[in-house]
């Protein structure tokens, strides 16, 4: 899907005629320690998916939350810098897979008025696997797309971790799907 499906998305998420106000990013588990596993192509793919989410958001005023698992180190360079010039950043530490589990998660998406979540990160099979079911269960709407996330292991081309978003999440897959979302 790659570039196509990412313009698409900020296109669509972030274009002045939809505004969206009731959207957070949520950028899980982007460090070192978790990317460096990553085939290079797939680090460059999600990077460049990822830099474009992160430019839509700077340009509209879209928050972004980067949730960084503690002990780690803080966010890949690519991202960190291009991060600092979105007006609403939050950077939440997780001592678990679940993002939920520092419940100034939740707090933090309702302090921005949030209903709907763009998940982006890593690793599809676990940690975004993970906040993803407890953001369902905490009642917000999940979207995401196979380009903005990705796995560090063949687990994430596994056909029932994609069903599974598929079924429970929005899994974007083009631009008329987004519209029907966005241009109501």
């Amino acid at each position: 899907m790659g570039n196509i499906l990412s313009n698409q998305l900020s296109f669509w998420f972030f274009n002045k005629k939809h505004r969206v106000t009731d959207l957070a990013v949520v950028l899980v588990d982007m460090q070192p320690e978790f990317t460096d596993n990553l085939q290079e192509d797939v680090f460059d793919s999600i990077i460049s998916a990822q830099l474009e989410i992160v430019e839509s958001c700077t340009k509209f005023d879209v928050p972004v939350i980067v949730l960084e698992f503690k002990g780690c180190s803080c966010t890949v360079p690519e991202l960190s810098k291009p991060l600092r010039s979105v007006p609403r950043l939050s950077v939440i530490e997780k001592k678990d897979d679940d993002g939920f589990t520092n419940r100034l998660l939740s707090r933090t998406l309702c302090s921005y008025g949030s209903k709907r979540i763009l998940l982006t990160g890593i690793n599809a099979s676990v940690c975004v696997l993970k906040t993803a079911k407890s953001a369902l269960r905490l009642g917000f709407s999940v979207h995401t797309s196979e380009d903005l996330i990705a796995d560090e292991s063949d687990l994430w081309v596994n056909e029932q971790i994609v069903d599974w978003y598929a079924n429970n999440c929005v899994l974007h897959e083009g631009a008329p799907q987004i519209q029907k979302l966005i241009g109501k």
